[in-house]
């Protein structure tokens, strides 16, 4: 809708007066600043209706009026916010203001005093709704198998039945694992491919089927988020009525003491209960609506274009699930945007009249669009900025991202552990070179047995020595042991001395003295 297209009617006001300038002088003698080329308009009303002195759905409206009538407009935001519950001193007391913008909510219209103001038309309504917690009752595992269909219960039968004969399997098949953890061995034979203990051909293609087998099992059931590291089973319940607020006892969140007063005058028997028995929490917007949101121990009024203006994410956590329950019912309460002129003033008809015209071309509901997007950009910019406007943490995301490195970072220890356990250390050499499996083949008369008992005359016992370790580490230069005596008892006189060493070709060699 363009401008030309609304009416311009002349301003008459002094049609009984000849002389003008008499006329000014004696309106502003009686405190009104009665001017049709100057407005001074205080406003009393919250984003996204108007953000600042120069944007607002008001903001512009009232400025697309003053540029049709060529009247300038000085906006002036209210020190004090009285949300509609009554007419700002401000205004009452200073009289340079000539207009007052706010929202006046059907239940206080009848409270207020009108004696020295006059109410424009109501160019937008809104619903004053109920803001409800969301009850949450935490069932672990009581849902757990219904949850899930029958095809994914086979397919966790199966996991561990496959789990079962890889570790069986390992155990079982793979002789020379010496005193290595079977847990160790496998993840390291899993996740490196290849490890330094012998094994048979057919025992490693059985492992590493079942492996696969419990791969793609262990796959398809962790993305249906069956072994969730924190999963819980929730069941949300709203309140879906006035009467299910007092079963839960909640508190009342208002911003002021006046719209406890307006609950405990109310004709509707829940809002006059909870108006006398609730205990009353006095906050801000945002205070009430982390109390019904967060803490979920309070219930909040408020009106439903500016909490959907605001916040469309508000009744989103981090499982999408709903936080608040918009309780709108038939005993829900409007709010009417009206304009308040001084008493007598010139421009409440004329105003009027545009108002209605703007209203009915559609202008006003197509500057609620237009503000709504770019307020929903600016909260988004905030929240960025700020990160203050109920962005939970994504718990989910980050429990899946620790489990796979966790899950790395250990498997790739137990894979060092494993190394070292089963490489050599060579004579000098950083580098480790592996035990030749031909010459453990070639030598395993000499390597029948797995233990060195050791008589201890003078202590009377037993002592049992890893024999395996003795050849690993005899010649390394750190940890050299004498294989000849032991604590003074020599370890050559009844059975043969292997020493595991480099020749001079630079070949794996085993060499015995008896």
């Amino acid at each position: 809708m363009t401008l030309n297209s609304i009416s311009y009617e002349p301003i008459d006001i002094c049609p009984k007066q000849k002389d003008f300038k008499i006329c000014i002088k004696e309106n502003i003698s009686t405190g009104f600043r009665r001017k049709f080329n100057y407005l001074n308009v205080l406003y009393d009303i919250a984003p996204p209706f108007v953000i600042s002195s120069t944007e607002g759905i008001y903001i512009e409206l009232l400025r697309v009026i003053g540029k049709h009538l060529k009247i300038k407009i000085n906006f002036i935001k209210v020190k004090e916010r009285t949300s509609g519950i009554r007419i700002s001193s401000e205004f009452i007391n200073n009289s340079t203001f000539d207009l007052y913008a706010a929202v006046f909510s059907s239940k206080f219209l009848g409270q207020l005093d009108l004696t020295d103001i006059d109410l424009t038309v109501t160019f937008t309504e809104d619903k004053i709704v109920f803001i409800t917690p969301i009850v949450i009752f935490t069932n672990n595992w009581s849902i757990f198998y219904g949850e899930f269909k029958n095809s994914v219960w086979i397919c966790f039968v199966a996991l561990l039945i496959s789990l079962s004969l890889v570790i069986f399997l390992t155990d079982y098949l793979v002789p020379e694992k010496q005193d290595t953890d079977i847990l160790s061995f496998l993840l390291s034979l899993l996740f490196e491919g290849t490890v330094t203990i012998r094994t048979r051909k057919k025992s490693v293609k059985i492992i590493f089927i079942n492996y696969l087998i419990f791969v793609l099992i262990f796959t398809t059931i962790y993305k249906s988020q069956m072994f969730d590291i924190i999963r819980k089973d929730n069941q949300y319940n709203p309140i879906k009525s006035r009467t299910d607020m007092l079963k839960f006892n909640f508190k009342i969140c208002v911003s002021s003491p006046v719209v406890l007063d307006v609950f405990k005058r109310s004709k509707n028997p829940i809002e006059h209960y909870l108006g006398w028995s609730s205990k009353p929490v006095y906050k801000e917007y945002w205070g009430c609506m982390n109390a019904s949101a967060y803490e979920k121990n309070a219930v909040s009024f408020k009106s439903l274009i500016r909490l959907k203006y605001i916040d469309p994410n508000v009744d989103d956590d981090e499982n999408f699930y709903s936080r608040i329950n918009i309780l709108e019912d038939d005993f829900h309460s409007y709010a009417y945007f009206r304009f308040a002129f001084r008493k007598g003033h010139p421009l409440l008809e004329i105003f009027n009249k545009k108002l209605t015209s703007l209203k009915e071309s559609g202008f006003i509901q197509y500057q609620h669009k237009i503000y709504e997007r770019q307020f929903q950009k600016a909260v988004a910019a905030a929240q960025i900025k700020h990160a203050f406007y109920f962005k939970a943490l994504k718990l989910s995301t980050l429990q899946s991202v620790f489990f796979v490195y966790f899950v790395l970072i250990v498997n790739k220890l137990n894979y060092w552990c494993v190394m070292d356990e089963l490489v050599e250390p060579s004579n000098g050499q950083t580098r480790k070179k592996k035990i030749s499996p031909e010459k453990w083949k070639r030598n395993k008369s000499k390597l029948a047995s797995s233990f060195l008992v050791i008589q201890n005359k003078e202590r009377g016992g037993n002592l049992a020595l890893n024999f395996m370790s003795i050849v690993y580490f005899a010649d390394d230069a750190a940890t050299k042991v004498d294989l000849q005596k032991i604590n003074g008892i020599p370890l050559c006189e009844e059975m043969v001395c292997i020493n595991y060493q480099e020749d001079s070709k630079g070949r794996d060699g085993v060499s015995g003295t008896s």
